[in-house]
């Protein structure tokens, strides 16, 4: 609808910001009378949350409005930069908006166009003040609802409230609460909840789809589920009676008393498609029940891998004893079953197959203790494993006596046939 340029009061010598009409919109009568609403409906809101006017005119057939300048970033910039509010920060923007927006509908002006864009954040830290935008498209008593009589379609679709979005003729406060609860669950998820690949997809899903559970997106503040479930009822009459108890309630589950934030997160397991998010209807109750069984889900896989690293680190010592004492035990089994070879004997035939010897050689022979020897006959490639052929035993050789005679009566014979 028209550019923000930065000028210098030439009297005061002071920076503002000039905001004119686009040129192709300056000859159209419902945008010029839009434009100069606008710059009522912020004047009329003395509000350190709310961008101040200073004037309004119109130079060479150029409507214009002159506020105040404002250095820093819009909330839409710090998303795109950091994509997540931290929920101390954003209980503190929040608190200014709330303000903002409270005094705003207290004089019976509804925003209609709340977006991070339109919300921009001065200074930093403890020193940051937030102030509220644009009410271009703002609804004001006394005044004409310029485009909603007619069905046109009013604000970003991204935040619009179901009854914005069907181009209802009566949209009330409570559709920027719709919008604040969009900002809420962008700033701490880091997405909006309803997306499409176009307007009309886009439209629909918001008039006909329940709001997702933003712990089932991103981990988020415990109790934010059931508050962000009552800002996007599609029934108007369930959300929060005023923008003032919305963000009283926000702020206490984003800076509980005991000053620390518990994050809460209902995300099923990638491989469970059986959890679907809850409906319109989505209550504190819900959101319990599917936080509690992502718990245990968890908890199972926790104890589970536990279970599985168990025998590969306390166990593995002992069970590698344990099989080499079975292997041990296996083959002292296996050798007891096998009959052992029976011990070398001495038969008739074998002794009758010995070869004779000289008395000579039996007299050396007999200065041995005799070794008997067992020869078995090779096993063949072909012949089996158990099948162990009778052993052949060979005696040892027989030692053949000496002539019966006394050791004196020999050295006798021998001096005799000297």
């Amino acid at each position: 609808m028209g550019s923000v340029w930065l000028a210098e009061h030439l009297t005061l010598g002071s920076e503002v910001a000039i905001k004119v009409i686009e040129p192709a919109n300056a000859d159209d009568e419902t945008a010029r009378r839009r434009f100069l609403q606008e710059a009522k409906a912020a004047a009329s809101l003395s509000s350190p949350h709310v961008v101040q006017i200073f004037d309004y005119g119109i130079e060479e057939g150029t409507p214009f409005i002159v506020m105040e300048r404002l250095a820093g970033e819009t909330l839409g910039q710090r998303l795109e930069r950091e994509r997540i509010v931290e929920p101390e920060l954003l209980s503190t923007i929040f608190t200014h908006v709330g303000r903002a927006m409270q005094k705003a509908h207290d004089a019976g002006i509804v925003h209609r166009d709340l977006k991070p864009d339109n919300v921009f954040l001065v200074g930093s830290g403890e020193e940051l003040v937030a102030k509220v935008l644009d009410f271009g498209v703002a609804k004001a008593p006394r005044h004409d609802d310029l485009g909603t009589s007619t069905g046109a379609l009013l604000g970003s679709p991204l935040y619009m409230s179901p009854e914005q979005a069907h181009g209802a003729k009566v949209v009330d406060q409570r559709s920027d609460q719709w919008s604040l609860g969009v900002i809420a669950f962008q700033c701490l998820t880091g997405r909006v909840p309803f997306q499409g690949a176009g307007w009309g997809e886009l439209i629909a899903k918001i008039c006909r789809d329940p709001p997702p559970v933003p712990s089932m997106v991103h981990p988020v503040p415990e109790g934010f589920d059931a508050w962000f479930a009552k800002a996007t009822e599609h029934d108007p009459g369930r959300r929060h009676a005023s923008v003032r108890e919305l963000v009283e309630e926000l702020r206490r589950i984003l800076v509980p008393v005991s000053g620390a934030v518990r994050l809460v997160s209902s995300a099923p397991p990638a491989a469970d498609a059986s959890v679907a998010p809850p409906g319109a209807d989505a209550n504190a109750a819900t959101v319990e029940l599917y936080a509690a069984r992502a718990s245990l889900e968890s908890t199972t896989a926790a104890v589970s891998t536990r279970a599985e690293r168990t025998p590969s680190t306390v166990w593995r010592w002992p069970i590698v004893a344990g099989l080499a004492s079975l292997v041990g035990i296996g083959f002292w089994v296996r050798s007891q079953r096998e009959e052992p070879a029976p011990p070398p004997t001495t038969t008739a035939s074998a002794v009758e197959a010995t070869p004779s010897v000289s008395a000579p050689a039996a007299s050396e022979e007999a200065a041995r203790p005799p070794e008997p020897v067992a020869s078995a006959p090779a096993v063949s490639a072909s012949t089996p494993l158990r099948a162990r052929p009778a052993p052949v035993v060979v005696a040892a050789p027989r030692a053949v006596p000496a002539p019966s005679m006394s050791a004196r009566s020999a050295a006798d014979l021998l001096r005799e046939r000297e």
